[in-house]
C-alpha cells in the first residue's frame, strides 16, 4: 500500500468499471493523505449509463395499479415531464384546475415555466387537494 505506483498499476489493469476504479482511487486519495504519501491518483471519469424509458403501456399500467394520490402525480409526471422532486415540491397555488395549467418551483432554480399538457378532469384534482 506504500508504493503508489504498484497500487495505481494494479487499480488501471483491474478489470472494473470506471466508476468502481474512482471509487478505489478516492480510497486510496484518502489513505495517502493520512499516512502522507505522496503520489499523483488519477480521476477515472463515470461511464454514462443508459436511460430506459418504460413503454406507454407500462407507464399506464403503473397509473392503474396505483394508489389515487400516487396516480395523481405520476399521470402528472407523464404528461408535463416534471421531475420527482418537482412534483414533490408542488403546492395547491401551483395548479390552476380550470386552466389545466401547473406553475412548478424546480428544483434546480431552472427558469420559471408553465405546464399546459396537464388533463386530469378537474373534479379529480379538486378531490386529490382535498385529500392531501
Amino acid at each position: 500500500m506504500d508504493e503508489p505506483k504498484q497500487v495505481l498499476s494494479y487499480i488501471a489493469k483491474h478489470n472494473v468499471t470506471s466508476n468502481t476504479k474512482e471509487c478505489y482511487c478516492y480510497a486510496y486519495r484518502k489513505y495517502c493523505e493520512y499516512y502522507q504519501i505522496e503520489a499523483e491518483i488519477p480521476f477515472y471519469q463515470p461511464e454514462p449509463k443508459a436511460v430506459r424509458i418504460p413503454s406507454n403501456e407500462k407507464l399506464e399500467m403503473l397509473i392503474a395499479y396505483a394508489s389515487r394520490n400516487l396516480a395523481t402525480k405520476l399521470l402528472m409526471s407523464k404528461e408535463t415531464g416534471l421531475r420527482p422532486i418537482d412534483l414533490c415540491n408542488l403546492k395547491v397555488k401551483d395548479v390552476d384546475i380550470d386552466q389545466r395549467i401547473v406553475y412548478p418551483t424546480t428544483a434546480k432554480h431552472g427558469a420559471p415555466r408553465e405546464n399546459k399538457n396537464y388533463t386530469k378532469r378537474k373534479n379529480d384534482l379538486q378531490e386529490d387537494q382535498a385529500i392531501a
